[in-house]
């Protein structure tokens, strides 16, 4: 099956329903710092009938100019490492061409369950631990190795889920790193 053919030959969903997913995707993510996976994936599927790889697929892409514009105004601001984005973007790399080919080999059914499982444990995690706040780690080669797991994380679960930053990224480097504001 050739991707191009496959979805030019799908009804088209109505434009105002692809800008109301990017509205409230844009609105939550400036927001809450979520909007791609977690609420874009579901919306995709939902208001315009996309399956879950084409609705990930999607995301991926559409983030990308609300993740620059978010990046520049906190690099402004002060709040980018810039060697943690680095290494955790070399991860994603990574994560996100090993999340390439098992989406192409993991059953539909698989890829739903994966997600609702990760979106669960994260809610769960969330409700019961209460971040501590610290100061910014030192830089060591065990740190590097924990950037570059957690990008490979982050770009995995972008692939296979259309979510990573918010859902996988956020909470680990809170939890395992110790960054918080």
């Amino acid at each position: 099956r050739c991707p191009m053919v496959e979805a030019t030959t799908r009804p088209r969903p109505a434009l105002w329903r692809l800008l109301l997913i990017g509205l409230i995707c844009g609105l939550l993510s400036g927001t809450f710092g979520v909007g791609g996976g977690i609420v874009g994936v579901p919306l995709l599927m939902l208001l315009a009938h996309f399956d879950q790889r084409r609705a990930s697929a999607t995301t991926l892409l559409a983030i990308v100019p609300s993740g620059i514009a978010g990046g520049l105004t906190y690099f402004l601001q002060g709040y980018v490492d810039l060697v943690a984005v680095l290494v955790i973007s070399g991860g994603a790399i990574v994560g996100a061409l090993v999340g390439s080919v098992m989406l192409k080999r993991l059953p539909i059914v698989w890829l739903r369950w994966g997600f609702i499982v990760l979106l669960v444990g994260v809610a769960v995690r969330m409700l019961l631990v209460e971040p501590e706040r610290g100061q910014a780690p030192e830089l060591s080669a065990g740190l590097v190795v924990v950037y570059a797991v957690i990008g490979l994380a982050m770009g995995l679960c972008a692939r296979l889920f259309g979510i990573g930053g918010a859902v996988v990224g956020i909470p680990a480097l809170i939890a395992i790193v110790g960054m918080c504001d």
